[in-house]
């Protein structure tokens, strides 16, 4: 079974949790462990970016790959 650690190292908490993805599902270890369900400061950039790409993309008629999708942010300087 699962044994909650009073103390744990992030990274002991991320590899315990990889190393058993496969056994438990990973909201039951995330709980389990007391890991952050929030999302990184990078996530939501990761999402913002996503967003901003998909409006380049629908705005060019779904026409624009990732080249001119790539100049348009440089333009704009995201």
């Amino acid at each position: 079974g699962l044994v909650r650690a009073e103390r744990s190292d992030a990274r002991d908490v991320f590899v315990f949790m990889s190393a058993n993805q496969a056994v438990h599902p990973i909201e039951t270890l995330a709980r389990t462990m007391g890991a952050s369900r929030e999302p990184s400061a990078r996530d939501v950039a990761d999402q913002e970016l996503s967003g901003l790409i998909r409006q380049i993309h629908d705005a060019s008629r779904q026409t624009y790959g990732a080249p001119r999708i790539h100049a348009e942010l440089a333009a704009i300087g995201s």
